[in-house]
């Protein structure tokens, strides 16, 4: 037996494939057209909150910090994530201040930590603009937490939720618990559209000002003028086509993927396989199932050679890549990040996944892990 690590799934019915001729025979095939529109009133309906769409969650982050104005600081965001968060915060002219996470079970960013940074910011005055929390796994992070001290400390939190779209937390979805969250849409994710992204948020003018940038900083109510510094962040109409047949079954696909992610974290925890223990007022929508161990590398090669596609994530955290390393302090210290990164292994996890896919896994995993 042959496991992907994820599937790609896209619209395949007569209504699609007409719709999707008629752009590519005729257009528009980008600039802000009506299947973008309509996808973003649809996202909005869903996550009840504003939302504006992007060509990927890269740049959803970049627009997202230029929109507040947040130049040369320094941004809180650990360093257990995916690189682009961190290269987002760069390429806005800002700087990484690395925090550690919580725990094995819980690898996100760790709101204690946080709050000695903020007091170590007032004492040394590191100048820190905001709080860049990343919603991992389908988790989220301790927003309560995390906006008590935005509100302590007087700066903004935001979130990069590219990895929790779907999930829902005390019975309301993801986007609009912070000042902004970014979504991504790329195809390894449990909602997506081949490539893209988006921003939500409560916050009308944030989105009003991140639709602006995302179209060159046009205004678009004088074309001939640009109100704000932008760049080309616009969906096309491809893409867009996609989210609007795709979000039609977005709820069926969260239950669906929410039915085999209790039944594989089952499986897991009754053969003493350590993973992952979500929040219990949280309903996350997994893209990934993480499991952590100690002989993480010899268990990666052993699912390999039986046809499990399996990934190290994150092997080497931002702070650890050489790329960043003027972006850290000498003698930086991040002990459960870097116990974490030596022990997670990812495993497949997709919409057609069976239940006889999942025990596969579960057996060749058990009595080979320390």
């Amino acid at each position: 037996m042959t496991l992907p690590f994820v599937k790609c799934d896209y619209p395949s019915n007569d209504g699609f494939m007409g719709e999707f001729k008629k752009i590519l025979e005729g257009g528009p095939w980008t600039n802000n057209g009506s299947y973008l529109q309509l996808f973003e009133k649809e996202l909005e309906k869903l996550l009840d909150t504003n939302v504006a769409v992007f060509n990927n969650g890269e740049t959803a982050l970049f627009a997202m910090l230029s929109s507040l104005g947040i130049k040369d600081k320094y941004i809180i965001v650990p360093s257990y994530t995916f690189v682009g968060t961190v290269a987002a915060i760069i390429w806005s002219g800002n700087y990484p201040l690395f925090c550690d996470i919580k725990s094995t079970t819980y690898p996100l960013i760790n709101p204690a930590r946080v709050q000695d940074l903020l007091e170590e910011d007032i004492a040394c005055y590191k100048n820190i603009g905001a709080i860049l929390g990343v919603d991992l796994y389908g988790l989220p992070c301790d927003y309560a937490a995390l906006n008590k001290l935005g509100f302590e400390f007087r700066v903004p939190v935001l979130i990069d939720s590219a990895q929790s779209f779907g999930t829902f937390l005390k019975g309301k979805l993801v986007g609009s618990q912070c000042e902004a969250h970014t979504f991504s849409f790329h195809t390894t994710k449990a909602f997506h559209t081949l490539e893209g992204g988006a921003i939500a948020s409560p916050d009308e003018y944030l989105i009003e000002k991140v639709k602006r940038i995302r179209n060159f900083g046009i205004n678009p109510h004088n074309r001939t003028e640009c109100s704000e510094v932008g760049l080309n962040g616009k969906m096309n109409e491809v893409q867009a086509l996609i989210g609007v047949h795709k979000i039609q079954d977005a709820r069926a696909t969260f239950t669906r993927k929410k039915e085999l992610f209790s039944y594989y974290l089952g499986q897991l925890k009754h053969h003493n396989i350590n993973t992952l223990t979500p929040p219990k007022y949280s309903n996350p929508m997994m893209n990934f199932i993480p499991i952590f161990v100690n002989n993480r590398d010899e268990l990666y090669e052993n699912l390999i050679e039986q046809g499990i596609t399996v990934t190290k994530y994150w092997d080497v955290p931002v702070h650890r890549m050489s790329a960043y390393e003027d972006f850290c302090p000498r003698g930086l210290e991040l002990p459960v990040t870097d116990k974490v990164a030596k022990k997670a292994l990812a495993l497949p996890f997709y919409n057609t996944m069976r239940k006889k896919d999942i025990d596969y896994i579960v057996e060749k995993i058990y009595g080979t892990v320390v």
